[in-house]
């Protein structure tokens, strides 16, 4: 299947170090996080794909984004997921009228004066798919594999 990746805003905006750990108890956080408001079903070939990967919390989060549909127009479960996850940690975060989502981290581990980093990044699909492949954008999760 060819799915190509494109579209609506996402920003994080930090200032320090980064928020992901590479500890198991990290990504077990994470998860309970997420479960807190609503993650939704991770598909067990996904699951086994990031099995093991560092930083564990960082592929967790592919995962479960990896696993919402979001088709161009149709991002509400996935924006619901990044504010969900952002309102579970105690970040500020803002939306426009066209849906884009601020996301403020303050900086931590020595960088709390400075300078903010700004990561941008969308959340949306443009979906594109082979003729023969049978697939849903609509409601299907995109199933990772891992290459070894």
């Amino acid at each position: 299947m060819i799915a190509r990746q494109a579209l609506r805003s996402f920003t994080l905006l930090a200032a320090s170090s980064s928020p992901y750990a590479s500890s198991a108890a990290t990504a077990f956080s994470v998860a309970m996080a997420a479960a807190r408001f609503g993650p939704p079903t991770i598909p067990n070939e996904t699951a086994t794909a990031v099995q093991g990967l560092e930083p564990a919390a960082l592929w967790s989060h592919f995962a479960a984004l990896s696993s919402i549909p979001r088709p161009s127009r149709k991002e509400a479960a996935v924006l619901k997921y990044i504010t969900g996850y952002a309102n579970s940690k105690g970040l500020k975060w803002t939306q426009d009228e066209a849906g884009n989502i601020v996301v403020f981290r303050p900086g931590s581990g020595g960088g709390e004066n400075a300078p903010p980093v700004i990561i941008q990044g969308h959340v949306d699909m443009v979906t594109e798919k082979n003729q023969d492949t049978v697939h849903d954008f609509d409601t299907d999760p995109i199933l990772l594999k891992r290459l070894e």
